[in-house]
């Protein structure tokens, strides 16, 4: 799984180093969705690994979609793996 995080236009000021996450499915812990109690327009997908790392996503232009499209591979990996 590739994913690619991308930052609300208002962190545009914000110098941001980016970096790609590669995480095997074997190795996804879960996916879980989540949005801010401050803002509930600001959506997070949190994908935590097999060794505890936690990686944060938002921005997503289908967050809907995303958030059904990793949990469909989260749970498709979990089931090969049994």
């Amino acid at each position: 799984m590739v994913l690619e995080p991308s930052l609300p236009a208002s962190w545009s000021r914000i110098p941001i180093d980016w970096i790609k996450v590669v995480i095997p499915l074997h190795q996804l812990k879960a996916v879980n969705p989540s949005a801010s109690r401050v803002n509930p327009s600001e959506k997070y997908i949190q994908v935590i690994s097999a060794d505890n790392h936690e990686f944060w996503y938002m921005g997503f232009l289908n967050y809907e979609g995303a958030v059904e499209c990793l949990q469909n591979l989260f749970e498709a990996s979990r089931l090969q793996s049994e």
